[in-house]
């Protein structure tokens, strides 16, 4: 992974050492001399590129013994960082590292991205304009550092800034993915090699950037352990992503309970490598999980027995009649629940069958109702109302952009519209014919 390394000098301060008895306690000293790196090209801008990571230095806080560290960066648009009250929230972002407990840590681009874009309003894939954004002008950081479990041992470094930062688009344009890795399938090494052997463990976004992840699988009986991985890169380290567990600590790991229930047990999930285990007595079936990665901190899995179906969606938008050229929003959701296409049981081929009248229909697809803009399953990216005709029946590839198909409806009745993700197409036919 290529870095941006716009704080190249990493300057360790000296950390003193509180002599004590091999029988007694560290005395532990409030923190000093914190100081988050000047970049030396602090004047010029910083090009983000998916993949890359931003490194940040920082010295190490003075606690007056040596002691494993937390750390993490916060940015914002403004002068000055405010804390959140009742009357008003924060008004910066708190980033953590791809590797924790380091002087010298990476951020993601798609992380730096996403927060700056946040400031503006673009939390999603079809939100973020066609065109792009301007550069982010005068970026500002601080780092904050903290001991786990200690009182006191907070402290934020100083602030620099960034004269500008250029951000990609950090919005996946399909649902994604997260992996089941334990026992139920033999500790499948959570890599690239593995990708398909693993996607039967995998549970999937319920849409577009909303990092909320189902699935259902079948788990052995007994004692079973198992983790979650967000990407296929290898192992990783503790207390970190890919991995998702219990407990950040490998070895570290919790029982977990798979009853039925109404209100099922909400289990902490955090970035790491510890992992659950089922019960001797489990005797094993299927099992559903969710996974709720949408705050920062506050992440659970639930975990409760039983196969779903489970229903994806995509969203017809164009000249339906009953719904013609209604914006793609959430507010509008009520007037998309019959012009939508399903995948039932996550084979990534959406369809659903609509009455039509003899009409000659305009329309593209939207992954998720989040607003006008670009949508990956349209005609093209010509511009100027260029539309596509479509022929009956003759699967027509899609691609980024907002043109349009056509499809010429010869005479009223019953026409199935079917997006496969997977062959990257699109059909329209008459009922009768499929």
């Amino acid at each position: 992974m290529k870095k941006s390394y716009i704080f190249a000098t990493l300057a360790v301060a000296a950390m003193g050492f509180t002599s004590c008895e091999a029988d007694k306690e560290p005395v532990y000293s409030a923190p000093t001399e914190f100081v988050l790196n000047i970049p030396p090209m602090s004047d010029q801008t910083v090009y983000l590129q998916a993949g890359d990571a931003v490194n940040f230095t920082c010295t190490q806080p003075n606690y007056g013994v040596s002691l494993v560290t937390n750390y993490a960066i916060d940015v914002t648009l403004d002068e000055e960082f405010i804390e959140e009250t009742e009357d008003q929230k924060a008004n910066y972002v708190t980033l953590n590292p791809m590797v924790a407990n380091q002087a010298n840590f990476d951020i993601s681009a798609e992380a730096l991205s996403t927060a700056l874009l946040g400031f503006i309003g673009i939390d999603s894939y079809a939100s973020y304009p066609e065109e792009g954004v301007e550069t982010f002008a005068d970026v500002r950081f601080r780092a904050h550092a903290w001991l786990t479990g200690i009182e006191g041992s907070s402290i934020y470094s100083n602030t620099v800034t960034l004269a500008g930062v250029d951000v990609i688009n950090p919005f996946p344009a399909e649902p994604r993915l997260v992996y089941l890795v334990g026992n139920p399938n033999g500790w499948l090494a959570p890599d690239k090699g593995n990708k398909d052997a693993l996607a039967e463990w995998a549970l999937e976004e319920t849409g577009v950037g909303t990092d909320v992840y189902v699935g259902s699988m079948e788990i052995p009986a007994g004692e079973q352990y198992f983790r979650f991985y967000k990407e296929l890169k290898g192992w990783g380290s503790d207390n970190a992503l890919p991995s998702i567990g219990p407990k950040g600590v490998d070895g570290e790991n919790e029982a977990c309970d798979i009853v039925a229930s109404d209100d099922p047990v909400k289990y902490k999930a955090v970035p790491g490598k510890g992992s659950w285990f089922t019960p001797a007595t489990w005797e094993g079936g299927a099992v559903t999980f969710t996974l709720d990665l949408t705050k920062e901190g506050e992440w659970w899995i639930t975990m409760v027995p039983g196969a779903v179906v489970k229903e994806t969606y995509v969203y017809c938008v164009g000249s339906f009649p009953g719904c013609s050229w209604v914006e793609p929003s959430e507010g509008n959701a009520s007037a998309y629940e019959d012009f939508r296409l399903v995948d039932r049981g996550g084979t990534g081929i959406y369809t659903q069958t609509f009455t039509l009248p003899q009409m000659e229909l305009y329309f593209r697809v939207y992954p998720a109702l989040t607003g006008w803009g670009a949508t990956p399953y349209s005609a093209g990216n010509v511009g100027n109302d260029t539309n596509v005709p479509l022929t009956f029946g003759t699967p027509a590839p899609y691609s980024l952009g907002e043109d349009c198909w056509i499809a010429s409806i010869p005479a009223d009745g019953d026409y199935t519209i079917t997006l496969d993700t997977k062959a990257g197409n699109i059909t329209v036919a008459p009922a009768a014919a499929e």
